[in-house]
């Protein structure tokens, strides 16, 4: 990992905070370099298909994308909605703003662009023909009453998209049902209460009112560790959070041949869970990671 303040990107980067506190994490750029590899994922771009087959946009066509990133979406909304249409973004972070507006100017499109709340939009009722958000619900505190708000600024016979993960479909395949239940243990301690809300999607919308609720999903798999900085660090730091003291991966002494078999040595009580995960990188036995993206209309 590259160094940071002396200190491994891996173990700034806060994967509580994730992209819930975008500028105020260590490496903005590395979180905005991560949304735009997971948007070149084939599962990623399936359900993208899929959501514009559905939305039937068209030009003057009025559209909010809640939680937009780097505006990768948004800008091909735009161009689908020109030359008498609005394009709209809005997310938390500056970072990802500023990337979506360079990405607009490259690519010769006009859009709008706005800090904001997912949960606390600031559009008057129905404003808005088309309202998508695409991974943002799994980092808010209250997905209901975000979902509220995409339903409320959305008009009478809009089209509403809404695509997100659910984290309980993590699949790590290893030989030690130890080291994969612990892996387990550890995302489910990072993403909190909203690991599942890719399998609520459904509910969520038929709550808020929405009718006509149609759904599908998609299964992105990992064949082994090495996916980039990015990923690793996003890993390491879900790890991070059981250790104490500085998170880095303790490698053996000199000479000290790691076993083959996948096993893991014992765990002292301030031993952090870096290790485990560290030591499933490292073993032969490659690891498989499935994860289902719901989207729905």
């Amino acid at each position: 990992m590259r160094e940071l303040g002396g200190r491994d990107i891996a173990s700034s980067i806060s994967m509580r905070k994730g992209f819930t506190e975008v500028d105020r994490q260590a490496d903005p750029a590395m979180l905005v370099a991560g949304m735009e590899a997971t948007a070149q994922w084939p599962a990623v771009q399936r359900l993208r298909r899929w959501e514009r087959d559905r939305l039937q946009l068209g030009s003057g066509d009025h559209v909010l994308d809640v939680g937009c990133g780097p505006g990768d979406v948004l800008a091909e909304l735009a161009a689908l909605v020109e030359p008498d249409g609005r394009a709209v973004g809005v997310d938390a972070s500056e970072q990802m703003l500023a990337a979506a507006a360079e990405r607009a100017k490259s690519q010769g499109v006009a859009i709008e662009l706005l800090t904001g709340d997912a949960a606390a939009l600031t559009f008057e009722d129905t404003s808005f023909d088309v309202v998508r958000s695409e991974r943002t619900l799994q980092w808010v505190s209250d997905p209901a009453r975000a979902v509220a708000e995409l339903v409320r600024v959305t008009k009478p016979g809009g089209r509403i998209c809404v695509i997100d993960t659910d984290w309980r479909t993590l699949l790590p395949d290893h030989p030690s049902p130890d080291v994969a239940r612990r892996f387990l243990d550890a995302m489910g301690t990072v993403r909190g209460d909203q690991i599942s809300v890719g399998g609520r999607l459904v509910n969520l919308l038929r709550r808020a009112g929405v009718q006509n609720v149609e759904a599908t999903a998609e299964t992105h798999m990992w064949l082994d560790w090495k996916s980039g900085r990015v990923h690793r660090a996003a890993w390491d730091g879900a790890a991070a959070i059981r250790g104490k003291g500085p998170c880095r991966p303790r490698l053996p002494r000199r000479g000290r041949r790691r076993p083959d078999d996948g096993r893991v040595r014992a765990v002292g009580p301030r031993r952090p869970l870096l290790r485990l995960i560290d030591d499933v990188r490292r073993s032969r036995h490659r690891a498989q990671l499935s994860r289902n993206d719901s989207s729905l209309r």
